[in-house]
């Protein structure tokens, strides 16, 4: 997905994101032997004009940013983790803009929850974006 090129360009670039997970940032899934912190982002993406009866310009992307961190960092772990919504929170919510030459005329923040995951021993908060943007 072309957002996919946005996403990646505006938090490999952004300092509060990188001193959490470097560039630890990964669409889909994390690759064999991934290291904690890291950021997993999936997209569902969908016309915005859903009218169908002319070619719009514009597409609505559904984006869930999967943050990871290890639990044997106990609590520490939590913090990191809200420490990286936020960081993702500054750089998208209600922000416009070109990046990895993708325009996002608007993103905003939907939500987020907590998790975890047993089998990989990690703590996981799942946060939701919507990103209208330039097809």
């Amino acid at each position: 997905m072309r957002i996919g090129k946005y996403i990646s360009a505006v938090l490999n670039a952004d300092a509060a994101v990188g001193a959490i997970v470097g560039d630890r940032i990964y669409p889909v899934f994390i690759p064999a032997n991934g290291i904690f912190p890291c950021v997993v982002y999936m997209v569902n993406n969908a016309p915005h004009d859903q009218a169908k009866d002319h070619a719009g310009n514009l597409d609505r992307a559904v984006v869930t940013f999967h943050l990871w961190a290890e639990y044997s960092e106990r609590q520490q772990a939590y913090s990191v983790l809200e420490d990286l919504d936020a960081a993702i929170r500054t750089a998208f919510d209600f922000v416009e803009g070109t990046s990895g030459g993708v325009q996002v005329e608007i993103c905003h923040y939907d939500g987020s929850v907590d998790g975890r995951d047993e089998n990989n021993m990690a703590y996981l908060k799942t946060a939701t974006y919507t990103f209208i943007h330039q097809k």
